[in-house]
């Protein structure tokens, strides 16, 4: 993964709630290491073919702007809890540079509920934009009944 694992627990338990270990950060390390090479099109398959994901890509004149993916799980956890979707970047958690967008809910427990994911290489205003309707399009009517979308800035009304 190429960050700092403390950082990464850290993280992992203030934002989504979650009791993680150095330990299971190491074996997943460990686990992903022969994968850390692979380019665009491999992780595209990857994602779709082995986790059954809805992937989206979002290119300027040939060059990688972002990746956007959601799982059935994280689906179906959006049409569970779908009134506040929460957003969030986080800085340094790949070796690669690109920022890491969390997209969640909160389900009957209060507890965090990742309901999709994207890579973003520039955080400009087109490039969320463009984030945030591939999640309303791969969600369909799910989204009629979202209030809100709410980030630590802003606060995006469902139908701006």
């Amino acid at each position: 993964m190429g960050c700092n694992t403390k950082i990464l627990q850290q993280d992992i338990q203030k934002n989504l709630g979650n009791n993680i270990t150095l330990k299971d950060l190491s074996n997943l390390k460990a686990k992903l290491k022969d994968k850390k090479n692979r380019d665009l099109t491999e992780v595209v398959k990857f994602l779709m073919d082995e986790k059954g994901a809805d992937v989206s890509i979002l290119k300027n004149n040939d060059e990688f702007q972002g990746l956007y993916f959601s799982t059935e799980d994280m689906r179906r956890s959006y049409a569970a809890w779908p009134e506040i979707v929460l957003i969030d970047g986080t800085y340094g958690l790949l070796d690669c540079n690109l920022t890491v967008m969390v997209m969640i809910v909160e389900d009957s427990n209060c507890s965090s509920e990742i309901v999709a994911l994207g890579l973003l290489a520039v955080e400009d205003e087109a490039t969320l934009e463009w984030f945030i309707s591939t999640f309303k399009e791969n969600n369909g009517s799910v989204c009629t009944k979202t209030r809100c979308f709410m980030n630590e800035r802003t606060t995006q009304d469902v139908e701006s």
